[in-house]
């Protein structure tokens, strides 16, 4: 994969786009990093961008190495290009540090800054584990691989079907 540095990659020989307008995807790195994982399964490469508050999938990852260009064609956490607010909330307003006041739900996220896979196919997500905000999620959120596997279109608005660290979503 022609990415760099996989605890805090960047994208320094690859645009990302949107894969229904081929627009180019905003990822911020001024606050949080990104982190990529590769699904060798289903053959897709998932990253966490923890700016933007939102998980993006690239199945044409191939395409960055002879093109320059991959395509976002599915994202978890957000539902439209335009949300970066953690769990979908009001902008807090200037700064990396501040938090929303909305409550996490199965299908928001804050900060995701940690993906891992299991045998299956199961997506675990660290979804704002920082104590040090008050506020934080401070979960992990486990998306069922029948559901990504079953979603369609660039905002399915999947749900996480698994939660550690919380009594509840």
């Amino acid at each position: 994969l022609p990415l760099t540095n996989a605890s805090s990659m960047r994208f320094s020989r690859v645009t990302l786009r949107w894969a229904d307008d081929d627009t180019p995807v905003a990822m911020p790195t001024s606050c949080y990093g990104t982190y990529p994982l590769f699904d060798p399964v289903r053959r897709k490469l998932w990253i966490g961008d923890g700016s933007s508050s939102r998980i993006l999938r690239v199945s044409d990852y191939n395409a960055g190495a002879t093109t320059g260009v991959m395509h976002v064609d599915q994202v978890l956490g957000q539902v439209s290009k335009a949300g970066t607010i953690c769990n979908r909330g009001p902008a807090p307003g200037p700064g990396c540090d501040q938090q929303t006041t909305v409550l996490p739900t199965a299908r928001t996220l804050c900060r995701p800054s940690d993906l891992k896979l299991d045998a299956v196919g199961n997506l675990y997500v660290l979804d704002d584990p920082r104590k040090d905000l008050e506020g934080g999620n401070e979960r992990i959120l486990i998306y069922a691989a029948a559901n990504l596997d079953g979603a369609s279109g660039l905002f399915p608005d999947v749900a996480a079907t698994g939660l550690i660290g919380q009594a509840s979503f």
